[in-house]
């Protein structure tokens, strides 16, 4: 399923536009992503990549979480997908968050990143209907988005 994102303009430049999700307001030209590598401008309209798809998904403990003492003991229904505009270094994640778009099909991949046009293999198509589903069978009371920046799929999460 195709899914428009919402937060972006059109930009001064023909076929160009301009991504509002993050801070880093990328302008991106027709039929390419950019940092994130999750937002595709297609046909001068923005596309997310990665809607309802989730790459990773976990049930962790709530004190896992950057939640001081917040609920302890509870679980917490964790997912995640693929892009990330920060491209951290020390980045625990790095090999799904910092996904690359193959810019060229015959490079060298011997890089060890996951690239756009692996993941349609790799993600679960997950509603959030479906989530909450699992989060009321399982007793869980808590959903974490997680495992990347969440501005870069706002929304989904």
């Amino acid at each position: 399923m195709k899914k428009e994102a919402i937060l972006y303009e059109n930009w001064i430049k023909p076929w160009w536009l301009k991504c509002t999700a993050c801070h880093n307001y990328c302008q991106i030209p027709e039929w390419a992503t950019w940092i994130c590598w999750i937002r595709l401008n297609d046909n001068w309209k923005l596309y997310l990549l990665t809607w309802w798809k989730a790459l990773w998904i976990n049930i962790d403990p709530i004190d896992k979480k950057p939640l001081f003492n917040m609920i302890p003991g509870w679980e917490a229904f964790s997912f995640g997908t693929a892009g990330c505009n920060f491209h951290c270094l020390f980045c625990q994640n790095w090999q799904m968050s910092q996904i690359k778009q193959v810019k060229n099909e015959i490079q060298k991949r011997e890089d060890n990143f996951l690239y756009v046009s692996d993941l349609e293999n790799l993600w679960t198509t997950l509603l959030p209907t479906e989530i909450i589903e699992i989060c009321k069978d399982r007793k869980i009371e808590s959903i974490a988005y997680t495992y990347n920046e969440p501005t870069v799929f706002v929304e989904y999460a």
